[in-house]
């Protein structure tokens, strides 16, 4: 049975074989449990299947919001496994991959993001956006 909604699924030192991966709900319980570790008041908490707006309004009060995208910036592969999960589809899509969105502009059509591979960079909205919506709207944040 895939663990990977509530915990890390997978051997990170194996580049094959088997699922790799983990969706909003399993990185809302670790940030939890680490939070807790380090005697913070502040919770992980999953924001997924929220509106573009609602996660806008969360950056213009200055909170970033981890969200679920491709490693390349672009539309993912796939779905390669699913499962139901208080009453939400969680999903791994090839290319899965978690990202920091942290500021917008939408004049120029472009989100900021911290990514772990690319460092600091910038994406279109449209697609980064439609990207998240298709790879489940997932998104976690800090509070």
């Amino acid at each position: 049975m895939a663990i990977f909604v509530t915990a890390f699924d997978g051997n990170p030192r194996r580049s094959s074989g088997g699922l790799m991966g983990c969706v909003a709900p399993a990185i809302t319980i670790a940030g939890n449990n680490f939070l807790r570790a380090a005697g913070s008041g502040k919770q992980a908490k999953d924001v997924s299947f929220s509106s573009i707006s609602s996660i806008k309004n969360r950056l213009t009060c200055g909170q970033p919001v981890e969200m679920w995208n491709t490693e390349w910036g672009s539309w993912p592969g796939g779905r390669y496994a699913a499962r139901w999960y208080n009453g939400h589809s969680y999903g791994l899509w090839g290319g899965n991959h978690a990202v920091v969105l942290k500021g917008y502009d939408d004049e120029q059509g472009i989100v900021y993001l911290s990514d772990s591979i690319n460092g600091n960079v910038t994406r279109n909205a449209q697609v980064f956006f439609g990207t998240w919506q298709q790879m489940d709207s997932q998104a976690v944040v800090i509070e």
